[in-house]
């Protein structure tokens, strides 16, 4: 009888890499809605996202990448400085 010596290769649990940040899915969340909240085109959040097979089939607890350079936290210019209206 031959003998067998089984090896295991532990795959990483984040095959692909994420150029930002990742997130894990809540509950009620949608890729649509990461999408908006996070001003990410739809599509460019589903094409960094690979090991996503089906983009309407997220579940809680699933972890995506959220990818930067699309948007900041702050999207708005510093105001300018500030000047009184009064009459000095």
């Amino acid at each position: 009888m031959a003998k067998y010596n089984l090896i295991f290769i532990r795959r990483p649990t984040s095959p692909w890499r994420c150029d930002g940040f990742l997130y894990t899915i809540q509950p009620g969340d949608t890729l649509y809605e990461i999408s908006r909240r996070e001003q990410i085109p739809l599509d460019k959040l589903i094409a960094v996202n690979p090991q996503i097979k089906n983009p309407d089939r997220i579940k809680p607890g699933d972890r995506i990448c959220i990818p930067r350079g699309e948007h900041d936290a702050n999207p708005c210019s510093p105001p300018a400085p500030w000047k009184s209206i009064w009459a000095e």
